[in-house]
């Protein structure tokens, strides 16, 4: 117990002084929460709601990483272009962070099937910390105690992607532009920054290859620059009628290149679930068993999107 108390407060009193995203390993999930400028590739056009819940090293008994996100949005007419409202609620430790997004991106025709979009996002959040368990665990005079709370200043994204049909996607984003921070005061008067994002750089790339009539093989390759440290990501994955499954891998040296000493990120992991191409209703599960040199276990992920107007 007292491994798993010491363990939160050292991701918690990390993430004082800043905090990265939480790195989805769905590829719609991670396109449609951090590229502003996404509207869909199969569901162009079509408005759809996508929710999704990812449970972090899940043998600690609380305070792992935890995210829920909810996206409403689509292709609006009277607006001549997307737009979406989203919600992220993000967990680690003793921080909780609620994030509302409002977003729209508009979409140029570069060829006959090649398109462009450009799209910002403005982001508003509240974070609020319970410093209670860092104390008992790490005294230390100048650390706020209970639960400290403070106002998030809005923030930006940006993005831009270019898709060929449903062949071939690129995208490329920049988040939290304005680098939004929070501040605590701690009992003896001091302030803490708290839940300063760093700005954030996103680049995508995959595509989509039709065998026969039901069999759909899909790729992808990611690469996230949060300040100083890279992460990088592949993935393929392939549907049959309405079966869908894949498998995915970090590209990362999965150490730090300070310490030498692990990097709490599974190196590999699968994908599996329910995808019917032309369907409405989409569920798909990720999964990243516990990796060997890391105690904090395994992960799990799911997500499920409902595409509205669209017939089965």
């Amino acid at each position: 117990m007292r491994k798993t108390l010491l363990a939160f407060c050292f991701l918690s009193l990390n993430f004082l002084s800043a905090q990265e995203d939480p790195y989805f390993r769905q590829m719609e999930n991670m396109l449609r929460t951090f590229n502003p400028a996404f509207n869909g590739i199969e569901d162009f056009d079509k408005r759809s709601l996508l929710l999704n819940f990812r449970d972090q090293f899940m043998n600690f008994s609380s305070g792992e990483p935890i995210t829920f996100s909810a996206t409403y949005g689509g292709r609006f007419d009277k607006l001549h272009g997307g737009a979406d409202v989203s919600y992220l609620y993000d967990q680690i430790g003793l921080q909780k962070a609620n994030w509302i997004g409002l977003k729209y991106d508009a979409q140029f025709a570069l060829g006959e099937k090649t398109d462009l979009g450009i799209g910002a996002r403005a982001n508003f959040g509240f974070v609020s910390f319970d410093f209670g368990s860092a104390v008992t665990t790490a005294p230390d005079p100048i650390l706020p105690t209970g639960i400290q709370k403070g106002t998030i200043i809005p923030d930006i994204d940006f993005g831009l992607m270019v898709t060929r049909g449903t062949s071939f996607f690129f995208s490329l984003s920049a988040r939290h532009l304005t680098e939004p921070s929070a501040t605590v005061k701690g009992p003896t008067g001091i302030d803490f920054d708290i839940n300063t994002q760093y700005r954030t750089y996103y680049a995508m790339l995959g595509g989509r290859i039709e065998r026969g009539k039901h069999l759909t093989i899909s790729y992808a390759a990611d690469y996230r620059q949060t300040g100083s440290t890279g992460h990088g990501e592949g993935r393929i994955e392939a549907r049959w009628r309405f079966l869908y499954a894949g498998f995915f891998c970090v590209l990362d040296r999965w150490k730090d290149s300070n310490t030498g000493m692990p990097r709490y990120v599974n190196p590999y992991g699968f994908t599996f679930g329910f995808s019917r191409k032309d369907g409405r209703l989409h569920i798909i599960s990720s999964y990243e068993p516990a990796y060997i040199n890391n105690s904090f276990g395994s992960s799990f992920e799911t997500g499920v999107k409902y595409v509205f107007g669209k017939k089965d």
